[in-house]
């Protein structure tokens, strides 16, 4: 039988807290905030195998309502890869563009702990 140490365990409850923490009203607020204006285009784009998220020289992709949103192709696209994965898999709404940070920063804390 596996029995837990304390060390172990104060792990297991600190990443059950961290995603828990993480998760509470993620879906919230249900529209493009701060940087999301820009990434959501370019992570729809990738999602749909479209070629424009990485060329530079488009103007705005996506029109919502009198809003322009502009694509982001300047950083790196590995998040972005991540993000329109779960979004084919899953749906395309704001709780699944949002998820894929979640596991990352909760695979952070245990990574702090191995490297400690």
């Amino acid at each position: 039988m596996f029995v837990f140490k304390k060390k172990q365990l104060l792990l297991i409850l600190i990443l059950f807290f961290a995603l828990f923490i993480r998760l509470w009203s993620l879906h919230h607020p249900n529209e493009s905030y701060f940087d999301e204006v820009y990434h959501l285009p370019a992570v729809r784009l990738i999602a749909n195998n479209d070629q424009r998220a990485y060329e530079w020289w488009h103007g705005p992709i996506e029109e919502v309502g009198n809003q322009v949103n502009h694509h982001d192709w300047l950083h790196p696209p590995l998040a972005k890869i991540i993000q329109a994965g779960f979004i084919s898999l899953l749906a395309d709404n704001f709780f699944v563009h949002r998820f894929p940070s979640v596991l990352f920063g909760v695979g952070i804390i245990f990574a702090v702990y191995l490297l400690s």
